[in-house]
This record gives C-alpha cells, structure tokens and sequence, in this order.
C-alpha cells in the first residue's frame, strides 16, 4: 500500500494542479478545477483511477484542515452574531428542501425514505467551498455573504442529526430506540467536548504558547481541530 500511494498522490497533485489552472484560465474559481480534477480520478469515470484506503484517509485528513481554516476564520462573536439567522433561515431553508425530496421521489420511482434521504443531501452544502468563494470575490462581509455564511453554519450543525436519523428510516421499533440511545450520547458527549473545549483546551495551549514552544501550540491546535467529535468519518457536505 505505500508503494501504491507515492503514485496515486503525485497523480492526484497532478491533476489538481491541471484542474486548477485550466479553471483559473477560463475565468473560474480554482476550487472549481479541483472538483473536476477529483470527479475525473474517481472509479465512474474513464481513465487512471486514484482509489485506495490512503487516498481516502488522506482525503479525510484534508477535510479537517479545511474546516480548520474555516474554524480560523470564524470567532465565537461572530457564531453569536449570526446565531438568530442561522436558526431561522438556516432551519427554514433546510426544512423546505428536505420536503422536496418525498415531493419528488414518486417521480424517480423512489420511495418515501429514499425520497426523504434524497432531500437530506440536497438541503446540505460545503461550507468551505461556499465560503471560500465569497472571499474570492470580497463579499464575506457583506450582507448577503453573512446571511448566506449563516445558513450554512446550520447546515453544518443539521449533519449530526442526519448522520443519527437518516440510517433509521423505515426501521422497526427496535431501530428508534437505538437512535434514542445514540442522541443521548451524542448530547453527552457534545457536552463533554464543550466543557473540554472551553475550560482544558485554553489552559493546555496557553502552556503550549511559550516563546520557545511554536511548533507544539500549532500541533495542539491541529489535534484540538481533528478530535472535535461529530467530524470523523463525516465529509463536508456541507459545514462544509
């Protein structure tokens, strides 16, 4: 496997790089490119594949960087300040599309719950990818780039949910109150990590900050960002 991987990563390097460029040359945004480089090395395309359990867990590991960056960008006054947007139009706006699902699957020949799994995923967005663009074009701080950074920020929080929910639907009894069990523990462990995030974390990289400790304060961020529970194993759909 690590004879395999030295290639399918330069492959995939390559390809970004080619997808970027050529995005960048037709007056597109980069991560256009890249989105079209990943489609092409992927298994339901013609042509050289990069597939592989290193790809993927690298793909993982480039996930959390991502919202690391998105993490930076993004202070705790500012989730207040759009805390009242996010749960109104970002709830309005993830509800209204999970109803189009079922209101669109007798016409794919799908049933209810596929329709309901179907509006799910439509009602997500990458938050990175979003925000990222609107930064390209300098409209992060404007109204609508606020407003619009809001309701991703909800659909970021909906994934958790959705990701406990979604693998229950037409189930038997049994089914729901193994999903009752997991939101307790979801709840307890998210009130775990923000007692953990805002009470330990602080004081350890407040440690870690001495002027002789740079390179341990960045690695204390990196695993404070990795380890945030409701992220492993999940991909920005959304975030985002």
């Amino acid at each position: 496997m690590e004879v395999r991987l030295v290639p399918e990563l330069a492959l995939a390097v390559v390809a970004a790089f080619i997808g970027g460029l050529a995005a960048r040359r037709l007056g597109l945004p980069v991560i256009l490119g890249y989105l079209v480089a990943g489609i092409a090395l992927g298994p339901f395309t013609p042509g050289p594949v990069a597939e592989g359990s290193a790809i993927r867990s690298l793909a993982e590991i480039g996930v959390a960087f991502l919202m690391f960056a998105l993490g930076a960008e993004l202070s705790r006054s500012d989730l207040r300040d759009l805390g009242r947007t996010a749960a109104i139009a970002g709830t309005a706006q993830i509800l209204l599309v999970l109803l189009l699902g079922p209101a669109i699957a007798p016409l794919l020949g799908l049933s209810l719950a596929q329709g309901v799994f179907l509006g799910a995923l439509l009602s997500l967005s990458s938050t990175v990818v979003a925000l990222k663009l609107l930064m390209a074009r300098g409209e992060a701080q404007s109204l609508h780039g606020r407003g619009a950074l809001a309701i991703l920020i909800a659909q970021d929080l909906a994934v958790v949910p959705m990701v406990i929910l979604l693998p229950t639907l037409g189930g038997a009894a049994e089914g729901y109150v193994a999903v009752a069990q997991r939101i307790g523990l979801a709840v307890l462990l998210i009130a775990a990590a923000y007692g953990v995030g805002t009470r330990l974390v602080p004081w350890l990289l407040g440690h870690a900050a001495g002027p002789h400790a740079r390179e341990l304060f960045l690695v204390g961020v990196v695993v404070r960002r990795r380890a945030r529970p409701g992220r492993v194993g999940v991909p920005d759909t959304g975030a985002c």
